[in-house]
């Protein structure tokens, strides 16, 4: 199992305008998917595997999380109502199993 961490991501984003409320934040939400995926035992392979796939999205008090699969990333900067632009700065981490479970085909385990 390896970790792997990426520098912090710097980028610049137009900020959708949003209605007048009492909070100088933008709304705060939630949004989760669950599904399934097929994918092949190893690439070239016949034997295809079904594997979970997750993903989720939130921002919370300005600060926008990403999850997807074996990546997340929080942005460092909030983001607030009726801002013309947004500069991001999130470091992002993803954590990688190798896929090093012993393949169906015992010739393909030898390498």
């Amino acid at each position: 199992m390896r970790l792997l961490v990426g520098a912090a991501l710097v980028g610049l984003a137009v900020a959708a305008g949003g209605s007048a409320h009492a909070s100088e934040h933008a709304d705060n939400r939630l949004t989760v998917g669950v599904g399934g995926i097929v994918v092949p035992d190893y690439e070239g392979s016949n034997d295809y595997v079904i594997r979970p796939a997750i993903g989720a999205l939130a921002r919370f008090h300005g600060h926008n999380i990403g999850f997807k699969g074996t990546s997340l990333s929080i942005d460092l900067v909030p983001e607030y109502r009726d801002q013309k632009f947004k500069i991001v700065v999130a470091p992002f981490a993803n954590l990688n199993f190798d896929r090093s479970d012993t393949p169906r085909d015992p010739v393909v385990g030898l390498i």
